[in-house]
């Protein structure tokens, strides 16, 4: 009896094992470096779990790993920069990725039966739709949290950003998950045909899509409309401990740099996200007088700032042009736990605490900001994450997206290269160039096919210029944005409805 009752044990435990490397193996996908091959298997472990006794409680252990790893960075960040301690940090942690891993859980919950069933393309769609819808859920659950969507897993693959135009990131979700969800059929079963649908739609979609938006980009690039920009990226780290000596030499190098970038009229600098802080504009006097020098030189600048109306403070984009005249944006997406504290009343939180992590207000709604024609779409930091969010600032009327950041916080992690991935999804899901201005990096010019056409890594003190040209067209997607979720949980409320029909037994 004993031998028996150990058995068991010993296979929940391998199984446990297993589910929380799978998890670990998916967080690799999601490092600094992409993968072209790995990310069509390492989410296959996780479909494996699907079959086992326990099922729901080895993929929550699959997503607790996942999350754990691949969020690892804000655990210091919360610590050295938010001002709280370990010890309320790693439980708010801990939470936050327990409550991540409830959507892979869900997934099994409602899939489960079907991936079980006996038609294994049905299990597949519903496993693939499913993952999807629950993806945007996440998008506006609690706040929202979009981060590290299944498709920026495949962003080295070839092609991969091709279907954005059509279908968005939530599309090449699907595909990654149909990929991988076939190459977990296949070996449970040791059925070839599960694995051969698997990898042959995905690279049948890729091909397609890359050769339509190759001809929609050629198409497009004889736009007429213009814009001169220089990215600076002046390699301003945060403090620490505040060091006003440092912090001016910090800001000098930031106007000689802008300066230097500042060779012909007409140019646009985009200045990073909290460059110039702790200056305010319209409140610091020297840094009024250096952006009148730089309009005299004809140069307009983007610049970031806390912005106070009526009793509130907003984390503002402002365009100054050279004439003097202002235009703003408020970020809409504040981050949890850095700009604000979501249900604060229920969290045992001071308001000195509350000071250090941010208390701003949401803007409502985007603004364009139009210089020589051109109308720029802005993303402050965080905001970029969110694929509808742009999506509906281009169909508002974008042609060029400008993404400024302050990366540093989360120091030499991976954190920088996640968020640069969903910039580089974003310009390919609209068809526009993206401008991102990393105060520490990583800075790009990215290409309207979701290339990077110049880049600044991590550390590096440079700029980068770029001719950029009006937007070339409107891309599918940015008309099918709000459509695209829905489309995915009717695909996966039809998979589990023709799957149960088929349970049915016949009538006698």
């Amino acid at each position: 009896m004993a031998r028996r009752s150990r058995q068991p044990l010993g296979w929940r435990s391998l199984w446990l094992g297993f589910a929380v490397a799978g998890g670990v193996l998916w967080a690799g996908c999601f490092g600094i470096s992409a993968f072209r091959i790995a990310p069509w298997i390492a989410l296959a472990p996780l479909f494996l779990l699907f079959d086992r006794r326990g099922a729901t409680a080895l993929v929550f252990a699959w997503g607790v790993a996942y999350w754990a790893i691949s969020l690892h960075w804000i655990v210091p960040t919360m610590v050295t920069f938010g001002g709280l301690s370990a010890a309320l940090t790693w439980p708010l942690f801990g939470l936050l990725a327990a409550t991540l891993a409830l959507y892979p859980t869900a997934v099994v919950a409602l899939t489960g039966r079907v991936w079980r069933s006996p038609r294994p393309l049905v299990g597949m769609l519903a496993v693939a739709a499913t993952w999807v819808a629950l993806e945007w859920v996440r998008s506006w659950m609690l706040t929202g949290f979009p981060w590290n969507l299944a498709a920026y897993a495949w962003l080295e693959v070839p092609g991969a950003l091709a279907p954005s135009t059509l279908l968005g990131a939530y599309g090449g979700s699907f595909m990654v998950v149909w990929a991988n969800a076939g190459v977990a059929r296949g070996l449970a079963d040791r059925d070839w045909r599960p694995l051969a649908w698997g990898l042959l739609v995905p690279l049948a979609v890729l091909g397609t899509a890359w050769r339509w938006n190759e001809r929609a980009l050629a198409d497009g690039s004889s736009r007429s409309g213009v814009l001169e920009a220089r990215v600076l990226q002046p390699d301003i780290p945060n403090l620490t401990v505040w060091d006003p000596a440092r912090n001016a030499s910090d800001y000098r190098r930031l106007i000689a740099q802008s300066l230097e970038a500042c060779d012909r009229p007409g140019t646009l600098l985009v200045w990073p996200e909290s460059a110039a802080w702790p200056r305010r504009l319209g409140e610091d006097a020297r840094l009024e007088q250096d952006l009148r020098e730089l309009g005299r030189r004809g140069c307009s600048v983007i610049l970031n700032t806390a912005r106070r109306e009526g009793g509130e403070t907003f984390n503002a984009a402002v365009l100054v042009r050279p004439d003097g005249t202002r235009d703003s944006y408020d970020k809409q997406r504040l981050v949890p736990f850095g700009e604000f504290v979501p249900f604060r009343a229920l969290l045992p939180i001071d308001d000195a605490v509350t000071r250090n992590v941010g208390d701003f207000s949401p803007g409502q709604g985007s603004r364009l900001l139009d210089i020589q024609g051109v109308s720029l779409g802005l993303a402050i930091c965080y905001e970029v994450v969110f694929p509808t969010q742009l999506a509906a600032t281009v169909a508002g009327g974008a042609s060029v997206l400008v993404s400024m950041t302050n990366d540093d916080w989360y120091g030499p992690t991976a954190a920088a290269w996640q968020h640069l991935r969903a910039a580089r999804f974003r310009a390919a899901e609209t068809r526009r160039t993206l401008l991102r201005a990393a105060i520490t990096g990583v800075s790009a010019v990215i290409g309207p096919d979701g290339g990077l056409v110049a880049r600044a890594g991590p550390g590096a003190l440079g700029l980068r210029g770029a001719v950029v040209r009006d937007g070339a067209g409107a891309a599918l997607y940015v008309r099918l944005a709000p459509a695209v979720p829905w489309m995915a949980i009717v695909v996966s409320a039809f998979a589990i409805l023709l799957d149960r029909r088929g349970r049915r037994p016949a009538a006698s």
